[in-house]
């Protein structure tokens, strides 16, 4: 369901375990080549820790070398609407919002009921609509700047589109999201543009209602 993503996986193996028994499933094992994009990697330091001292070091991500946009780019989204979105509320009903995260780890590697505060002070999101499960935004508009990033560090980097239910004595439920690849959303970026987006929101591979908006890139100073 990652765009632009299938030239960077190849499937090596891919077949069932019919001699392998846990349940009522058919188990299917797997074997995939990735295309790395980054490297993972223990930076460098100019210090030698002292005999039974040990020294802690946070990893980071490494980039490949390339050439960065002269400005800021900015993503923004306007004429929201959703349709079809699945009843997650005793009453049959939604409280959906949008939220737009860049890299996915942001979304699934932290709990959302810790991460709620978090993403409301990193991530542009929208406001709540209350009891609809086809809410329409109006005039709201999202927009997420980036800074300058080489085409190195944007390979295989995606803008998620995610709609959310809220809930007010609990983590807040995935409806669906949809994932743009970022490389190929930013290739043809001049100085601005923009256009009609509609696609289905999915969660676990399962259509979960469509998305729509106005979706333009601009180049900021």
């Amino acid at each position: 369901t990652a765009k632009g993503f299938e030239d960077n996986i190849e499937t090596v193996a891919y077949h069932p375990c019919p001699r392998f028994i846990t349940s009522d499933h058919k188990p299917i094992r797997g074997a995939f080549y990735l295309k790395p994009a980054m490297m993972y990697v223990e930076p460098r330091t100019k210090f030698k820790a002292s005999p039974g001292v040990s020294s802690t070091l946070s990893r980071r991500f490494v980039f490949k070398r390339g050439k960065s946009f002269s400005n800021s780019v900015a993503i923004k989204l306007s004429d929201m609407k959703a349709h079809d979105l699945p009843a997650m509320d005793p009453n049959g009903k939604a409280d959906p919002y949008v939220l737009m995260i860049i890299n996915p780890k942001e979304l699934y590697e932290k709990p959302r009921a810790t991460a709620r505060g978090f993403f409301k002070k990193v991530w542009p999101r929208s406001k709540t609509i209350n009891f609809n499960r086809d809410p329409d935004w109006g005039k709201e508009t999202l927009e997420l700047v980036m800074d300058k990033r080489t085409p190195e560090e944007l390979y295989g980097a995606m803008l998620l589109i995610t709609v959310l239910d809220f809930d007010l004595t609990s983590e807040d439920d995935l409806i669906g999201t949809i994932q743009i690849n970022l490389a190929e959303l930013l290739g043809p970026v001049v100085k601005k543009h923009s256009f009609q987006l509609k696609e289905t929101l999915v969660k676990n591979g399962k259509e979960r209602g469509t998305f729509e908006c106005t979706l333009s890139i601009s180049v900021k100073n």
